[in-house]
């Protein structure tokens, strides 16, 4: 504490953890005749570093400011190691080295991330509240030229119970009304810019039983291209309380847009991969969300509380950049999969249909087959129409049980078998 309006903090905090999983089989068994022995150890460990300025004024009874500066550094890194053992020498005995043939694999990743950060907040009368905020970070997730992104973000709230003291009352308890707009940013996977190269210390045997090592170009296609992808979010809710602060609700709507996207879209396989990722040129989210909650039942010893929300989103895909009308993401085999459509919701399943005529008639050939559709046509939609949950509380001296109900309406899906 530097005064007492101005004080400064730094925080430095460590997440760490391993895990070793083994699988194990005696030689002489059905499965593995000779022995198996699988080991899996995992690392992992975040360093996360802030500083934060922050400072605070009562500039009089009707108006009070805050403001606070930091900066950020964090650093991932997940490192793994796999070894394979068959061919066991003495029973009972679980050491890689009891084992002939062995073969082994290990996987690091890193990343580092920067930022800066600053917010200025305002409270005029304990009724209206007022608050803009930005950051820009730095990541090592992607190219140098693509690594920095800003997302800034500013929003209002006015609580007219608190303005007009006479509004208030049995009846309407708390009323506030608040707007904003947001932006927030998403990053790659590590090494998703480029296309590595994958080793095999014992990929095969030649006929003279020697092992051959081989070089190959992974299946994933880097794309130094890779931007991060920047989330807009509007919002405009209303919340209140009424009848003695019983009931309660909260409704929003918002309208959320995502430029770039990142997303893993496959590829053919004659190309020489399999997948890439990609940035999605402008998705668009927009939907309600309406919460209701209250009490069903209050005694001395016996309490319910109920708390009810209805949600709907519709995602709409508005530009993929270029001249590009639409992506397959993932596949289920040849063209049916998961697709980004210009002009149609995100995620829409596409896949071989069967022709109909003008009228909707689904078409015969000669022998009485339904005749196939020469391309992939729309199958359905796999968002819901809405979602919906039901969340209770009971009490009873001092015990307290939360179950939950949820139902999701709409929404198709693929199964196969």
């Amino acid at each position: 504490q530097v005064t007492d309006d101005l004080s400064v903090i730094y925080k430095v905090g460590l997440d760490t953890y391993t895990e070793r999983q083994a699988y194990k089989l005696n030689k002489n068994g059905l499965s593995f005749p000779n022995g198996f022995y699988n080991t899996f150890d995992i690392a992992n460990r975040i360093w996360d570093n802030s500083v934060i300025v922050s400072y605070s004024k009562s500039v009089s009874d009707k108006l009070s400011l805050a403001a606070k500066v930091g900066g950020n550094m964090r650093n991932d890194l997940f490192e793994s190691t796999f070894t394979s053992s068959q061919n066991q020498l003495a029973a009972g005995l679980f050491r890689h080295q009891n084992f002939v043939d062995n073969v082994s694999s290990e996987f690091r990743q890193e990343e580092t991330r920067m930022g800066i950060f600053g917010e200025v907040t305002a409270d005029i009368g304990n009724s209206l509240f007022l608050n803009f905020a930005g950051r820009n970070d730095w990541t090592s997730a992607v190219e140098p030229e693509n690594r920095r992104i800003f997302y800034p973000s500013g929003s209002v709230a006015f609580v007219p119970t608190s303005a007009f003291k006479g509004l208030e009352s049995n009846f309407l308890n708390f009323l506030k009304i608040r707007a904003g707009v947001g932006t927030s940013a998403g990053f790659p996977p590590p090494y998703s810019p480029r296309t590595v190269l994958a080793q095999g210390a014992r990929s095969f045997l030649n006929s003279a039983g020697a092992t051959v090592q081989t070089h190959s170009v992974d299946n994933f296609l880097g794309n130094p291209n890779l931007r991060p992808e920047l989330q807009t979010e509007y919002e405009f809710g209303v919340e209140g309380k009424i009848l003695n602060n019983k009931i309660g609700f909260d409704l929003t709507l918002f309208r959320r847009d995502t430029r770039d996207l990142i997303t893993n879209a496959p590829l053919d396989a004659s190309t020489g991969y399999t997948s890439t990722s990609v940035n999605v040129g402008k998705i668009r989210n927009e939907g309600i969300e309406l919460s209701l909650n209250g009490t069903a039942i209050k005694t001395d010893a016996f309490g319910w509380d109920v708390n009810l929300v209805y949600s709907r989103i519709v995602p709409t895909v508005l530009d993929l950049g270029g001249s590009l009308t639409e992506i397959q993401m993932t596949g289920f085999g040849g063209s049916l999969g998961n697709y980004a459509v210009v002009g149609e919701p995100f995620g829409i399943i596409k896949g071989t249909g069967f022709r109909r005529n003008d009228q909707g008639q689904l078409l015969v050939d000669g022998g009485g087959y339904l005749l196939a559709t020469t391309g992939p046509v729309i199958l359905g939609d796999p968002n819901p129409a809405f979602t919906s949950s039901l969340i209770n509380t009971l009490t009873y001296k001092g015990f307290s049980l939360d179950f939950m109900l949820s139902y999701r309406h709409g929404g198709a899906m693929y199964s196969s078998t």
